[in-house]
């Protein structure tokens, strides 16, 4: 009984293990977000604060988040957020972030083609290898 309970137990570990997109000593990396802050060009990471930063798109607009790669030791691959299946009208360029060192900033960019709102959404940012961080995203009126 002992011997078939370890058999289940290996096929169990070994089967999660190699669904896990993990390099070969099973690291992933640690992602950092960084918002827009106030004035243009200046970015703040949102690590360290409790709830997730929140990212405003003024319709028919763009906005740029900054995704640093906090691993000493792996190469961050294909990061991109995930947006609500709903949000047709917003593109996103994750062009930038296909291979990201460890210490090293990509762009993502999300841009408004259309005269739709949408109220704050928590979206995920997240690459085959990393661990997955959340940032709000909304899209509203331009009152500038």
């Amino acid at each position: 009984m002992k011997k078939y309970h370890i058999v289940l137990c290996s096929v169990f570990l070994f089967g999660f293990m190699g669904v896990l997109p993990l390099n070969a000593a099973g690291e992933k990396a640690v992602l950092e977000i960084s918002v827009q802050s106030g004035k243009k060009g200046f970015y703040k990471p949102c690590s360290g604060t409790l709830e997730p930063c929140t990212v405003t798109i003024f319709k028919f607009g763009s906005e740029i988040l900054l995704v640093t790669n906090k691993s000493t030791s792996v190469v961050a691959k294909n990061i991109m957020a995930t947006l609500p299946s709903g949000w047709i009208d917003i593109s996103q360029d994750a062009s930038a972030c296909t291979m990201l060192a460890p210490g090293s900033t990509c762009t993502l960019t999300f841009t408004s083609s259309d005269d739709v709102l949408h109220s704050a959404e928590l979206v995920p940012v997240k690459g085959t290898n990393t661990v997955t961080a959340y940032v709000y995203i909304q899209v509203t009126d331009d009152f500038r």
